[in-house]
């Protein structure tokens, strides 16, 4: 089949579905770590999918404009047009590359570089690409999936975190990740950047935030379910940009928990091997909430 550029805006726009020719190898990995208050460690089954090339090929910077001008949009009127256009490069940029402290885990599970992995969850029907992209695909790699909401879909959980917990509805860049309810039935996910339930903050935005990035889980008859990225940052405006903390994965994930525990379920709760982790960043261990 032949790809045209106007087929895969719209298959963009939609939530493209990743359908893997599947050569997937289930990988050992260690528990060892745990969060204070939680079970030490919740079963994880890590898989290695081979890619025939169709979910992983790298997208042109038209493509990247086309899916973003609602963002472009926004940004040339707070900022300036100039700026917004800075922004989207550089963005468009970054989902390019997969940072080194990111690549060393990537290396430790003596993978190479043609396929991408996935983690499910003990034996549920929750399977996740464990990283997010400005761009719906794995070539790059700007953050670390750290928490994942058992029992409430993306805008429930983020109902309860702004009513209960204080937070608010916030901006940020554009989003995606993977999930599915098997290795075969799996699809992109954003997080869209004027989605004031998919970005989440705990601050200021022009000072220091933790910022979630939320993510609906896959739809399910038998479990409703979202996950996401917790750091820690800062705004840098020489850089028009923010800049995220040390160790900003693990505190933001800390923070979030700490945030929620008067809704989680300590006895089914835990901490989760999902082997992305980023050296100075995350330790690569998610925290698994089941909310009452």
């Amino acid at each position: 089949m032949r790809w045209t550029f106007s087929m895969l805006i719209a298959m963009l726009l939609i939530g493209m579905a990743i359908v893997p020719s599947v050569s997937a190898e289930e990988m050992e990995t260690n528990q060892t770590q745990n969060i204070d208050g939680l079970q030490p460690s919740v079963e994880s089954h890590i898989y290695y999918v081979k890619d025939d090339g169709q979910f992983s090929r790298q997208h042109t910077k038209e493509e990247y404009y086309a899916e973003n001008q609602e963002y472009f949009k926004f940004l040339s009127e707070e900022m300036g047009e100039d700026i917004a256009y800075k922004i989207l490069d550089r963005e468009y940029e970054e989902s390019k590359i997969i940072p080194p402290g990111i690549r060393e885990g990537m290396n430790a599970l003596n993978t190479d570089e043609s396929g991408y992995q996935i983690v499910q969850v003990r034996d549920d029907p929750v399977f996740m690409w464990p990283y997010n992209n400005h761009h719906p695909t794995p070539n790059g790699i700007v953050g670390c999936i750290n928490v994942i909401f058992y029992n409430k879909d993306r805008s429930e959980f983020a109902y309860d975190l702004k009513k209960t917990a204080g937070w608010e509805g916030t901006t940020g860049s554009p989003e995606w990740s993977g999930r599915g309810e098997s290795l075969s039935n799996f699809e992109w996910t954003q997080a869209s950047p004027l989605d004031r339930n998919a970005h989440i903050q705990d601050g200021d935005f022009y000072r220091d935030r933790y910022h979630l990035i939320l993510f609906d889980g896959y739809p399910s008859q038998d479990l409703d379910w979202c996950y996401g990225n917790c750091h820690y940052e800062k705004w840098d405006g020489d850089q028009i940009t923010h800049v995220a903390y040390p160790n900003c994965l693990n505190d933001g994930r800390d923070h979030l928990v700490d945030a929620v525990e008067n809704k989680l379920d300590w006895s089914s709760s835990g901490t989760v091997d999902l082997s992305n982790s980023w050296s100075g960043m995350f330790n690569g261990r998610a925290a698994l909430i089941e909310l009452r």
